[in-house]
């Protein structure tokens, strides 16, 4: 039946919907924690700190992003090759 719901869609509605609100937090916390980590720093360091800060939100956000796809793709992928490959974790 065209339209009907699936397991896969469901998963996805649920993941899409669930990254939609972590990236709310995300940027509803960025102003206070940039404000947090270089509020202790000397002005000759800030912009050091911010980098440092800015960097490792952006390696938080790629190693999480592909988590996030590695899940997807072994939920949804099937196959010998597959199945061997992820019975090792």
């Amino acid at each position: 039946m065209p339209g009907a719901a699936t397991p896969l869609s469901d998963a996805l509605v649920a993941i899409l919907l669930g990254m939609a609100v972590a990236e709310a937090g995300f940027v509803t916390a960025s102003v206070p924690l940039t404000v947090a980590a270089t509020d202790g720093v000397g002005d000759n360091e800030r912009g050091l700190a911010s980098g440092v800060l800015s960097t490792a939100t952006e390696l938080g956000n790629a190693l999480g992003f592909a988590a996030v796809g590695a899940v997807i793709a072994a939920a949804t992928a099937t196959g010998p090759v597959v199945d061997t490959l992820l019975s090792g974790l």
